[in-house]
């Protein structure tokens, strides 16, 4: 927080949460200086997945301001990125598809996504 005003500050600073818990107290007061500032750093622990919204207040007897922000809270874990090419010649003409296999984990988060992407190129072959 930072203080812009032209005198010393009480200020209460306070953060309240939805979809996550708070591990540390929701509010302090402090006092900042004049053209000061201060860090105010919360512990907040995600049991699931899915939105999490912030709202962090800044309040003193002259003038206050807020900021909310939501964000998605995603599992822990590697983003796993694997590419596989195959091609269908004139020679297939007659085939309209190629199969490709990808093992999945068993154990994985509900909230696990496959998602499948392709492109079809097209590639001029000069003699």
């Amino acid at each position: 927080m930072h203080n812009f005003l032209k005198s010393d500050k009480s200020t209460k600073i306070s953060l309240d949460l939805n979809g996550a818990q708070l591990l540390d107290s929701a509010s302090q007061t402090v006092t900042i200086k004049q053209n000061g500032e201060h860090r105010v750093d919360w512990r907040v622990q995600a049991n699931q997945i899915g939105k999490l919204t912030l709202l962090a207040k800044a309040l003193t007897d002259t003038e206050s301001d807020a900021v909310e922000m939501s964000m998605e809270i995603v599992p822990h874990g590697l983003k796993q990125t694997v590419g596989n090419a195959t091609t269908l010649t004139q020679n297939d003409a007659e085939q309209t598809s190629r199969s490709i296999c990808q093992r999945i984990p068993t154990r994985r988060r509900a909230a696990c996504a496959l998602s499948v992407a392709f492109d079809r190129g097209h590639f001029i072959r000069r003699a």
